[in-house]
This record gives C-alpha cells, structure tokens and sequence, in this order.
C-alpha cells in the first residue's frame, strides 16, 4: 500500500506563559506527496480553558478577533 498524503499539523498558542495562556487555535492540512497540492484543509478557534487567557499580543499576532 502505497501513500500517498501527508498531513501537517499546526498548533497557535494563546501567549508564550503556559501557566497563563492556552491553546489557541487547531489546524491541519492534507497534502498530495506527488504533487504537494492541498487536498483538504481543517481549522478550529480553542475557547480558553481551565482559567487560561490569551495574550492580546498573541490575538494581534495571528490576527484572530474574539467576539465576546
């Protein structure tokens, strides 16, 4: 069995202080191996857990606006 995709996976972390910011934002891209093209694609925002925040800077960075 040949394969024939590759799958990348890409993390966006709220700030750089684990103990204080979170996860952000989840992605993952499936590539076709012979001609690199993007087969499909998945994103999701993370709504801040277990009493973490996002940095405004790290907001400002990614350019992710969280309505409130």
């Amino acid at each position: 069995m040949a394969l024939n995709k590759l799958i990348v996976f890409d993390t966006e972390t709220g700030g750089l202080d684990p103990s204080e910011n979170g996860i952000m934002e989840l992605a993952l891209i499936a590539l076709n191996l012979e001609t690199f093209e993007e087969e499909t694609r998945w994103e999701t925002l993370v709504k801040p857990y277990a009493g973490l925040t996002y940095a405004q800077a790290a907001l400002d960075i990614h350019g992710i606006t969280i309505s409130q």
